[in-house]
């Protein structure tokens, strides 16, 4: 009688093959393909947003001031070294001043709050014959541009994406 001798590998191989891998891959990349363009217009819609907020927090900061402070109290676009600029590019930042001397540009010591630019691909289109250089609240709090009038419908800004 002759002997013989079997092995029973009683492991099971664990792992996967590499075809398998390929079709997770594949489904994980059409899965991706599908989020990503979603996932950029929510992160767009985000941004502007935000860039609203802030500028809605900023009208509301300066409005509160002139109340608080009795005193006409202005909300300029920023130009180069805390000036306040002409081009109505308020995408730059802005600039909340109490211009004490009427000259129409913050002094340092002047200056109550500044901007930051805001997020790239926001944009800020203004009415310039209505909000485009400045807005200035009086000491009741109203909203006056120059030759003391207000700002009315025609003046509110309008957010969207850079094109």
């Amino acid at each position: 009688q002759t002997m013989r001798i079997c092995s029973q590998n009683t492991k099971q191989q664990s792992g996967f093959t590499i075809l398998e891998m390929m079709t997770t891959l594949a489904a994980a990349a059409v899965l991706i393909s599908l989020a990503i363009p979603s996932m950029t217009g929510f992160l767009q819609q985000t941004r502007i947003k935000s860039s609203a907020n802030q500028l809605y927090v900023s009208l509301s900061t300066a409005r509160s001031e002139a109340i608080k402070q009795r005193t006409a109290i202005r909300l300029c676009p920023r130009g180069a070294h805390l000036s306040c600029s002409n081009d109505g590019l308020w995408e730059n930042g802005w600039i909340i001043f109490r211009d004490a001397n009427g000259s129409g540009q913050p002094d340092s010591s002047e200056v109550l709050n500044v901007t930051d630019p805001l997020d790239s691909g926001v944009l800020v289109i203004a009415n310039t014959s209505a909000a485009g250089d400045y807005i200035q609240f009086n000491a009741s709090g109203d909203a006056m541009r120059s030759e003391e009038r207000r700002v009315g419908k025609e003046g509110r800004s309008r957010w969207s994406p850079d094109r």
